[in-house]
């Protein structure tokens, strides 16, 4: 189980919330937070999230609320929901792993990840 989540106050004691996630296969998530705002620029954010189990997972994250975009194309794998990222990348938050702004490490992640699903099939 994916897990993502923030710090609110209640009554002024700190109570960790859970963020929004819609589970996808193990390699991937979409998380979506409209709880941070003030960290991420003044806006909700729904990230796209890629694992592979060895090393940090990449962020992509769009300003705005996603998720019925993404939850669309979740069956057609990670391939298609970063399509949509990068057709949206107009909404890019600047905290966002940087896939298209030169950020070669993240490039070659997704990239290894496209690949090797390719490979499989």
């Amino acid at each position: 189980m994916k897990t993502t989540a923030h710090t609110q106050f209640f009554n002024g004691i700190p109570v960790t919330v859970p963020n929004k996630t819609i589970e996808t296969k193990a390699d991937f998530y979409i998380s979506y937070n409209n709880y941070d705002r003030a960290d991420y620029g003044g806006h909700d954010t729904t990230a796209l999230v890629l694992e592979d189990g060895k090393s940090l997972p990449v962020f992509l994250i769009l300003n705005g609320n996603h998720m019925k975009q993404y939850s669309a194309l979740k069956e057609q794998g990670f391939k298609a929901c970063y399509q949509y990222f990068l057709q949206n990348i107009d909404l890019i938050n600047q905290r966002s792993d940087k896939s298209v702004e030169g950020g070669r490490e993240t490039n070659r992640k997704i990239m290894d990840h496209i690949n090797k699903r390719h490979e499989s099939k």
